[in-house]
């Protein structure tokens, strides 16, 4: 291999100039070794910070970003990880406004509203992470939209990240074949804006 579609820096160096790192990335792509540069874990104020510079300066900008986003709302705190950024309604506002597209990791929340409606344990760690007053007020929201659809808990969260007004994909980790199957399942499902706002209720 001779080049890389997309390269991603997969965390921030908030004490670096966002232009001397772009700089850096552009050589690379004026070289041949990378197509497209994309950012994991980086806020839309730094990321436009750093586009602005690639504009200004006729530079590669970055056109992909990948940070926590799905229907179980999270935050850095949850995951004991200063640099995890996840979608707050800033990062959301910011991400409407630039119309750079999303890739979600984590987007089912650790099975939390599969494991819930079941009545099944939640595991410590995604317990942390997500059993929280917002998405327990959720998970009433998600029961009806399976009931209503006949779709899965899991399904539904996809959906969610799939027909979000922000453009995005959800980077989804699957531990058994049944899980994968179940992600699977509904690939094509599209929710109205309606069932999306109603989600987040």
């Amino acid at each position: 291999m001779d080049h890389v579609d997309v390269y991603f820096l997969h965390r921030d160096n908030p004490d670096m100039p966002a232009g001397e790192i772009i700089d850096l990335m552009d050589e690379q792509v004026r070289a041949g070794k990378i197509r497209a540069l994309g950012v994991s874990n980086w806020t839309v104020s730094r990321i436009n910070e750093a586009n602005a510079y690639a504009k200004a300066n006729g530079r590669t900008p970055i056109t992909i970003s990948q940070i926590q986003w799905g229907l179980a709302w999270s935050d850095p705190a949850g995951w004991n990880d200063p640099t995890i950024v996840c979608m707050n309604d800033t990062e959301y506002a910011g991400y409407l406004a630039n119309k750079i597209p999303v890739m979600g990791f984590a987007p089912q929340g650790g099975g939390y509203f599969t494991k819930m409606l079941a009545g099944q344990p939640v595991r410590e760690r995604f317990r942390l992470r997500y059993d929280n007053p917002v998405n327990r007020a959720r998970l009433e929201r998600v029961k009806e939209v399976c009931e209503a659809t006949g779709q899965s808990a899991a399904a539904i969260a996809l959906a969610f990240l799939t027909s979000n007004p922000v453009e995005s994909a959800a980077v989804i980790g699957c531990s058994t074949v049944a899980q994968l199957e179940d992600s699977m399942s509904s690939c094509d499902l599209t929710l109205d804006a309606e069932t999306v706002s109603a989600l987040l209720r």
